[in-house]
């Protein structure tokens, strides 16, 4: 996310405007989205792919100021040369249906369907940006939203599989949580959900824990000097393994952002290596903003990656399991944002 990027902002009468939220499967809300000046439209495709270790290039940070997880899970040495398998079964209750199966051990992997189905489909195309707030307008609308007023609108794109998913809004938190170091206005997102989402916001967060956290990663951000004016949230030169673990699927390694300066001049990229390497180190601070948000983006990191391997090594398992989970979509209804008015 550029903060430095310059962008036209809109005064819009609000009551036209159709709302982002969170939704369960009765259609009963659980976050209105308009407090925070988020907004719903036309869902845009951001399909971006890269891969590699060695240079963040000008091609992507220039286009995906967001999310990007690009890495293949490696196995640790508790799953080293066991071959792997998948199966979906339907007929369990959610957040059991999915059976990884590595070598001769058969394990239930805890996983609902709202992050397996969202989080599988993007594994199966070749793009690995997750979301953008790069995105540029496309409706007469929207370029009269850009032209009428001043600084404050940022359009957001995602990948396809993550439109109107609560993966794909989750990142857009996660994206959003550090534009112009004002991270008190992202962090509380979560509290004002009215119900449980399992395997999402189950989980308590400490108001005190993470005002100082956020606190804190802003002076780590803001130290002068800034030699960054722009950020990923990214998996890219991480190492994701999996093994088991007291008979459960496990990973280590996790996405974090990456702090870089980018010129639009020479179409050059310079990674900010010493800030990045601290956020790094300081990841339990970043976490304790929002454990919600950001449990459920390393997750989505996790598993892409595990379900990368997967098609990658075995590809007859990967086809199988694609056609059991065929149609199957989750029980929530979601609304991804389409652009955001910051005030």
């Amino acid at each position: 996310m550029n903060v430095f990027w310059k962008r036209a902002a809109a005064t819009l009468l609000l009551a036209l405007v159709l709302v982002s939220g969170i939704f369960a499967a009765d259609g009963t809300s659980f976050v209105s989205l308009e407090p925070y000046g988020i907004f719903n439209g036309t869902n845009r495709s951001l399909t971006v792919s890269a891969r590699g270790r060695q240079t963040v290039s000008y091609g992507v940070a220039s286009r995906v100021g967001g999310v990007l997880f690009q890495e293949v899970a490696v196995p640790d040495t508790s799953a080293a040369g066991r071959p792997v398998s998948l199966e979906y079964r339907a007929a369990q209750p959610d957040g059991q249906r999915l059976m990884v199966t590595i070598g001769d051990t058969a394990l239930t992997a805890d996983i609902y369907d709202w992050l397996l189905i969202s989080a599988a489909r993007f594994a199966a195309t070749n793009y690995t940006a997750g979301m953008s707030l790069y995105g540029f307008p496309k409706t007469q609308s929207e370029i009269a939203l850009l032209f009428e007023n001043s600084g404050n609108i940022m359009f957001a794109e995602f990948h396809p599989d993550f439109i109107n998913t609560l993966t794909g809004i989750n990142l857009f938190f996660v994206d959003a949580m550090l534009v112009d170091g004002n991270i008190s206005r992202m962090r509380q997102i979560t509290e004002a959900l009215s119900g449980v989402i399992p395997g999402y916001n189950d989980i308590s967060v400490n108001e005190t824990t993470s005002a100082a956290s956020a606190a804190y990663i802003r002076r780590v951000m803001l130290e002068r000097p800034i030699k960054w004016d722009s950020y990923i949230y990214t998996d890219y030169g991480t190492e994701i393994n999996y093994g088991i673990q007291n008979g459960k699927l496990v990973f280590t390694g996790f996405p974090s952002y990456l702090f870089m300066q980018v010129d639009h001049d020479t179409e050059t990229v310079t990674v900010n290596e010493k800030l990045n390497a601290r956020i790094r180190q300081d990841i339990q601070r970043v976490r304790d903003i929002n454990p919600v948000i950001y449990r459920a983006a390393e997750q989505t990191a996790q598993w892409a990656a595990f379900f990368r391997m997967v098609k990658e090594q075995y590809p007859e398992a990967w086809e199988g399991f694609l056609s059991q989970i065929r149609g199957v979509e989750s029980e929530l209804k979601i609304d991804t944002p389409r652009y955001w008015i910051r005030n």
